[in-house]
């Protein structure tokens, strides 16, 4: 997780009690994203976005080139289709040819003028790294206050320009002062 990393590189962060706290939390499940760009279009009348149950680990299917821009440009431009497939809370040491031969097949028993269409490119990710749950002390305002502190952090810290870091740390401020951190 991208925050302890941050957490455990920066030592002069807050004190240790509250620098263990980040480490102590537990992650969630391992997600997959599957964008996959296809030598054939999908069936005319197709819904763009459709949730599974009952699919392996295939949770949801996006048709993107029938809602988003470049997908569309694309699409039109070569007759094929834009199709991202999601899995969450995929189970624990899943490995990889699992869940894209699962979610493949949920495509194809759903989708079944895919069935096989050539994968002109594709985009896989499949990642654990968000926090299952905050801890019950994360809704109390000084861990909150140093959550949001290590963020303006960041964010100041990554701008190139002077002017974007003091327009940034002016935001941040503006934030303090409604008593939001």
């Amino acid at each position: 997780m991208k925050l302890r990393r941050f957490v455990s590189a920066s030592p002069e962060l807050r004190d240790a009690g509250w620098r263990e706290k980040i480490d102590a939390l537990a992650l969630t499940s391992p997600i997959a994203v599957w964008r996959l760009w296809l030598d054939r279009p999908s069936a005319p009348g197709r819904h763009p976005f459709v949730g599974t149950t009952g699919m392996g680990l295939l949770d949801n299917i996006s048709l993107y080139h029938l809602f988003e821009g470049e997908s569309r440009r694309w699409a039109e431009r070569t007759g094929g289709s834009v199709v991202e497939l999601h899995g969450y809370g995929l189970p624990r040491g899943v490995d990889e040819a699992t869940v894209r031969g699962e979610l493949l097949d949920g495509l194809h028993r759903l989708y079944p003028e895919l069935r096989g269409a050539r994968v002109l490119r594709e985009r896989f990710l499949m990642r654990q790294r968000s926090p299952l749950r905050a801890p019950p002390e994360a809704l109390q305002p000084g861990f909150v206050a140093g959550l949001l502190r290590l963020l303006r952090e960041a964010v100041v810290e990554q701008l190139g320009d002077e002017e974007h870091r003091w327009k940034t740390a002016f935001r941040f401020a503006e934030l303090e002062m409604l008593g939001l951190f």
